[in-house]
């Protein structure tokens, strides 16, 4: 019985779904873990994005936004890779496969948005070094929070995290007959795209406070899976971005006090 039940267990535990997060959060943590131990360890601050060339900029933040998306938002992935992994069996030798297709379709959306987020962060560096607007690291913050705040109590937010609870919609949506692993890539990404979606406000804090500290991140990593597990989840994202909002005014009116 005991071995029975130890045998099960261990079977959950090697599930695709979980080897290929395994693999993926293995990967991003030791990458982020060698970044700050490197001598390239300076270019992970957000404040440090104008001291450098615009191609180093897009590079590293979309690889920076890479990581912090990885280890924030994979973690609470498990349920909708669990599906895809369950429907492409009867219909492909490899489950990993199908789900590495799955987890590859989210980087795609995610990375996407990263290239987006550096394009507007370089616009940002750029006007503040031209002089065409004159804001310090400290305003951007308190912008940030208050924007990603308000963002996160929005309607729309909470909509996106609802629909990313229920994880079987996306499968209902894409899977059909026909290449399983490119079925797959597509649930991923319209997952990736909505789990993006309901966690952009604290994408954006994140952008100016998080990527380069890892205790930031696993923090977000908690918040995210905590929102999309917990039986309440949702009622979450109100007192959040309030949270949130009243930490931007606080910022905001320390930096026109020029409190330091």
């Amino acid at each position: 019985m005991m071995l029975a039940q130890h045998s099960k267990r261990a079977e959950h535990l090697l599930a695709p779904e979980h080897v290929v997060l395994g693999v993926t959060l293995f990967g991003a943590g030791a990458a982020l873990f060698a970044w700050q131990r490197s001598p390239s360890a300076s270019l992970l601050a957000h404040s440090a994005g104008a001291a450098h060339q615009a191609p180093t900029r897009f590079v590293v933040f979309v690889a920076a936004w890479a990581l912090m998306s990885v280890i924030t938002m994979l973690p609470s992935t498990v349920s909708v890779l669990t599906f895809v992994r369950r429907v492409a069996a009867p219909r492909i030798r490899s489950r990993h496969t199908a789900v590495a297709a799955a987890v590859a379709g989210m980087l795609a959306v995610w990375c996407g948005a990263g290239a987006l987020a550096a394009i507007a962060d370089a616009s940002l560096h750029q006007a503040v070094e031209a002089g065409t607007i004159q804001v310090g690291h400290r305003t951007v913050l308190g912008m940030l929070l208050v924007g990603g705040g308000a963002y996160q109590a929005s309607p729309f937010a909470m909509r996106c995290l609802t629909a990313c609870r229920s994880p079987f919609g996306f499968v209902a949506r894409h899977w059909r007959e026909g290449n399983a692993h490119a079925r797959a890539t597509m649930i991923g990404a319209d997952y990736g795209r909505s789990c993006l979606a309901c966690c952009a406000g604290l994408m954006a804090v994140m952008c100016a406070v998080g990527m380069a500290s890892p205790f930031a991140m696993l923090g977000a990593a908690g918040w995210t899976l905590l929102t999309k597990r917990a039986s309440r989840g949702v009622a979450l994202m109100r007192p959040t971005g309030a949270v949130l909002v009243a930490a931007g005014l606080a910022v905001l009116g320390a930096s026109l006090m020029g409190v330091r």
